[in-house]
Parts: structure tokens; sequence; C-alpha cells
């Protein structure tokens, strides 16, 4: 018996589930199971971005499911750990979409205010797990520049925090910190020594 194979248009299904979400939302906080900052003095209707963060989160949900099933010579664990790194690193893109956009902002982060210097040690914690997930995807695949032994992933992740940083001098929702940018370089540096017998002692990356 021949099987049929139907086109779906998967894409516009995916916004019609972000705009349903998105709609659960305003009757969740309407009913104060829930409040965003803004609503807490009165109510207010859930952004229309939102359906974005709602459909981004699908897309890459989709994609890193995709990029899982294809890797067919690893094993459950090697797959396992692909996978949450692959995750990791979306959260944290998404989450530094939202900073940018303003939909995330210090009233929605207020309970850091108790933690002393909590931005530094989460750009720290952050960027060391940044960099540990991407040198893990890519092997640990050394590379040389000024005689200075790193790994693709290590120069990959201090591009990507010096032009996030530098990016904030042109974005009206965001500051430019010298000292976010040392504390992001902290978190990568120990991060490579952390790897450093791994890249360089015979490891996947040789």
């Amino acid at each position: 018996m021949n099987s049929k194979h139907k086109k779906i248009y998967i894409l516009p299904i995916w916004f019609f589930i972000a705009f349903i979400i998105w709609i659960a939302e305003n009757i969740a906080t309407y009913a104060n199971i829930w409040l965003y900052p803004n609503q807490e003095k009165a109510w207010q209707m859930v952004s229309f971005q939102k359906i974005l963060s709602w459909y981004l989160l699908m897309i890459l949900s989709f994609v890193l499911i995709s990029i899982i099933k294809l890797i067919k010579e690893s094993s459950i664990y090697e797959n396992y750990l692909k996978f949450a790194s692959l995750t990791y690193m979306a959260i944290i893109l998404v989450f530094i979409a939202n900073l940018n956009l303003g939909i995330i902002n210090n009233h929605t982060l207020y309970f850091l205010k108790f933690i002393p210097h909590a931005d530094y040690i989460a750009r720290v914690v952050i960027f060391f797990i940044f960099t540990l997930s991407l040198n893990s995807l890519l092997r640990f695949k050394p590379i040389s520049i000024l005689e200075l032994n790193l790994s693709l992933g290590t120069i990959f992740t201090i591009l990507f925090a010096t032009i996030e940083e530098f990016s904030q001098l042109y974005l009206i929702n965001r500051y430019f910190d010298i000292l976010d940018i040392l504390f992001s370089y902290a978190g990568i540096i120990v991060a490579h020594i952390a790897t450093k017998e791994r890249k360089y002692g015979g490891g996947d990356g040789n």
C-alpha cells in the first residue's frame, strides 16, 4: 500500500500556536495567575512582541531537535550533551535578543539586586558555560593565533562577547560597561583553562 505525503506549511502553524499562547498569557495575567512587571499596578495587554518570542522559541526548538536527529554516529550520551549545549546557547541568544528589545529589563530581573555584583557574576557563569558548550559542539578544534593555542569555539565566543557588548553603544535599551566585557572574558578564560588538557592533550580536537 503506497503511502501518501501531504504538504504542511509548518511556519504559519507555529505562528498560530504562538498567537494562541499569547492569548493564554493574556487570560492568565488577567486572572492574576501571574503578572508581568508592567501589569502590577493595572492590568495591560501582554506585548505583541511576546508572540515573536514564542514563535522564535518554537523555530529554535525544531532546529535543535533536527540537528540532533541528523547525528547518527554519536552515542545517546553524546547526543544528549550536544542537545543540552545547543539548547543552552539558544536560550542565551534569545535572552540577549529580549534584552536588546527591552522585553527583559531591570524590573523583570529585580531579584538580582539582592545579590552583590550579580550582573558581573552572571556574565562569568554565562560565558563560561557558553564557551564549554560551543567547544563541545566543535569537538574542541584547536586553532593557533599569534602563537597562542586556542580553540575555535573560544575564538567565536570572544568575538561574540565583544560584538554583543560594543553593540550596546547603539541600543537605547542597553548600557555599555567595560567591566561587563572584562567579566565576560574572565568566564571565557576560565573555560579555556579548564579544557586546555582536553584540547591539546589528545582529545577529540586532535
